[in-house]
């Protein structure tokens, strides 16, 4: 009679204990599942705001400080940046569609916070324009998208929208044929007139710029840029060529920046 009371003492003993430990298995997989963004963050270089590290390096990039400091003495490049900073609404094409049909100016109308350029947005482009004024690089040609957000960016940075093109509008909007988009936007950029001396502009967005519009990608870079980043393209023998891409303004301007003394 005690050896089966002692036995079923061990085996509640034994259940509590695997109840205990199942529990801080489970708690301890919970708190690092909770964690994974800032644990994969740390690895990869991110801070826990979420900016890149490796995008706000200490150090220059040799071949891109070369890449720009040629497009500011030389030109002779397509610069194709994103617009600056909008708030993230998920029906975004909605607004945009609208915009673009109508030929609105949203900036004027009620639906002003989804297409153009937030607050912060607009503190960036502005930045970005004195830089560029600063640094003095060349502008010649600029086509801009037909968004409220794309036509504040080229005005921010260049004084000008230049030409509005509804075709560097994001596809998101429209029903449309993809292949025949993307050749439609190779063919543009192609006959795109980049003057002597200067660098031509295209003021647009980030879904529109992918591996299928080029003839030569120089350097193994993802397609996709940072709001206020850009696309450094060369036309070389009627073949477009991706050299390079500036993920954000900073990795552009931090070339021509030395620490005051």
């Amino acid at each position: 009679m005690n050896f089966k009371k002692n036995k079923l003492k061990i085996l509640f003993i034994y259940l509590i204990i695997s109840v205990v430990t199942l529990t801080i298995l489970i708690s301890s997989i919970l708190s690092i599942y909770m964690l994974k963004d800032k644990i994969s963050n740390r690895l990869s270089g991110y801070t826990e705001e979420g900016k890149v590290l490796n995008n706000f390096s200490y150090s220059v990039d040799r071949d891109q400080a070369e890449l720009a400091k040629d497009i500011v003495e030389n030109g002779g490049y397509i610069l194709y940046f994103r617009h600056g900073h909008r708030e993230k609404w998920i029906d975004v094409a909605m607004y945009d569609a609208m915009e673009a049909l109508e030929q609105i100016d949203a900036n004027n109308h009620y639906f002003k916070s989804a297409v153009c350029l937030s607050k912060m947005g607009i503190i960036q482009v502005k930045m970005m324009g004195e830089i560029i004024k600063k640094i003095n690089v060349p502008v010649g040609n600029i086509i801009t998208s037909p968004s409220c957000r794309a036509r504040q960016t080229s005005q921010a940075l260049f004084g000008t929208v230049g030409i509005i093109d509804n075709l560097f509008l994001h596809p998101g909007p429209y029903n449309e044929n993809l292949a025949e988009f993307k050749k439609s936007v190779k063919k543009t950029i192609l006959e795109l007139e980049v003057s002597k001396g200067t660098n031509s502009i295209i003021s647009a967005h980030n879904g529109i710029i992918k591996t299928e519009v080029f003839d030569v990608i120089k350097k193994n870079i993802k397609f996709n840029l940072e709001e206020g980043g850009f696309y450094v393209i060369k036309k070389i023998d009627a073949k477009l060529v991706l050299i390079d891409k500036f993920h954000n303004f900073n990795n552009f301007s931090q070339i021509f920046f030395k620490r005051p003394k």
